[in-house]
Order: C-alpha cells, then structure tokens, then sequence
C-alpha cells in the first residue's frame, strides 16, 4: 500500500510505499511532509528502468562536487547520500510546418534584407509532469533510454505520479517546439532575426517515469540539490561558490588593473 505525502515547503509530492520511512521531503530535505488527499494525479504510460546502484550515483555526485574550483571545500568533502526517486515528464515527438519570414544582413540602407521561405523540422521534446523538478534539470539530465520503457506497474518505488495532464504539456510543449524551430532557422539561414507561423502535429505523446537519484544539501542556510541520471550517471544542480575564492579573484584583477593604470601613466 503506498501513500502520496507532499512537502509543505517546496510542493514537491511523492507516492511512498507505506512499509518505508519517508522522514524528510527528496526535493529540498525539510521534514514537512503531509499525506495529500487532494492531489489529481494519473497513471503514466510506462517507467524506465534504473540502471546505476546507490553505490554510482555517489560516486557521480563526489565527482561533480569537486569538478570546480570555485566550489568551497566544505562542499568538495562533504559527503551527502543520493536517494532513488522514479519523476514524471511528458515526452512528445512533433512535426513543425512553418512558414517564416526574416531579416539578414544585406549591403542596403538599413543593412538588412527580407527573406521568407518554408521549412518542416521532426523533433522530440520533453516537459516535466512533476511538481518537483524544474525544465532546466529535466533537459540537464536529459537523455535516457526511452526505447527500454516497461508498463508501469506501481513497482517503481517511490515515485511521483504526473499531475500535467496532456493539453497543458502540449500548450506548453508546442510553444517551445516553435521557439526550438525559430531558431533553428535563424541558425542555419544566417539571419539576424525570424518570425514563423506554423503548424505543430504530436506524433507521440506518453508520460515516463525517470529513474533519478536525488541529493540535497544544506550550505549557509539555503537547500541545494542535485540529480544523477539513473541510467548514464549525468549529474545536473546548481552548486554554491566560495566566496573568498571570488573576493581573491576580484581583488587581483582589481590590483593589476590599478598597475597597469600607475605604469601606462608614467
């Protein structure tokens, strides 16, 4: 039997098995978890299965912590422990038809020159259908294997059940599709800006379960999280920097900026 407890800090909800302990929320590690009756939620299509052991994903975390210099060396040793987490997202496969109409640089008055033409683009794109994970993380973490996808069968534990239904990620999804496209077309064409209208047909659309593992970790006071792909070990998150590392840098370049001023001077 599991239960869906939900954090009344960051709003992220997860479906728990109720044999397990869940003491403090995945998504920003506050206890302030409450069992949420009133969630709308469904069934995705299907999970994809997790590929890394807990043992990995650490291993992926200690080496993304301590990739920057810029990183305090708290953080760099500090040891946080991943937890397994199945996050929904819905994944469309889409074919644009556009008509477009641009401008490029051109030896003319004002420097620039009309040009329209047509152009079709098939492309996947992914949104999340969680609460919880962001466009940034989800694209940061992005790929998985989507061609392993197995029925869901509620054996991916925990895990947050998507709570997007279709024609939201779909505005959402063809909105961005276009913006992808756009500038695709000002990237190839060479132009200095575009506008298009078309046409976005879903050839696919299925909601997944990602198999993740999230860490978080508190630093002055602030939770910070990161997340390891299951299945490639890709990490993703937003780490603090050293401040005195940064005053240091900002007061040499400071101080050889005042000496090339004292010798250009003389």
């Amino acid at each position: 039997m599991s239960a869906r407890l939900k954090c009344e800090s960051c709003g992220g909800a997860v479906e728990y098995d109720t044999r397990e302990q869940a003491a403090a929320c995945l998504f920003c590690g506050l206890e302030a978890l409450r069992v949420d009756d009133e969630a709308q939620s469904f069934d995705p299509d299907g999970y994809l299965p997790m590929r890394l052991d807990q043992g990995h994903a650490d291993a992926a975390y200690r080496s993304w912590a301590r990739a920057s210099w810029w990183r305090p060396k708290a953080l760099r040793d500090l040891r946080v422990q991943t937890h397994a987490i199945y996050l929904p997202a819905w994944r469309f496969v889409c074919d644009d038809d556009a008509h477009w109409a641009g401008l490029r640089r051109a030896p003319t008055a004002s420097g620039k020159a009309p040009v329209t033409g047509r152009d079709r683009m098939r492309i996947e794109h992914v949104v999340p259908a969680s609460g919880g994970l962001e466009s940034e993380e989800l694209w940061g973490l992005w790929p998985f294997e989507v061609g392993e996808m197995r029925p869901f069968d509620g054996s991916a534990s925990p895990h947050e059940l998507p709570a997007k239904s279709r024609r939201r990620a779909g505005v959402e999804v063809h909105a961005q599709v276009r913006q992808r496209h756009v500038q695709r077309i000002i990237d190839s064409q060479g132009l200095v800006s575009a506008k298009l209208m078309s046409q976005v047909e879903d050839l696919e659309a299925q909601t997944l379960l990602l198999p993740v593992y999230v860490g978080v970790f508190r630093f002055r006071d602030k939770p910070w999280r990161f997340l390891v792909n299951g299945q490639s070990g890709e990490v993703y998150g937003k780490a603090p920097v050293d401040r005195l590392k940064v005053a240091m840098v900002i007061g040499a370049v400071l101080l050889l900026g005042a000496l090339i001023a004292l010798f250009a001077g003389r």
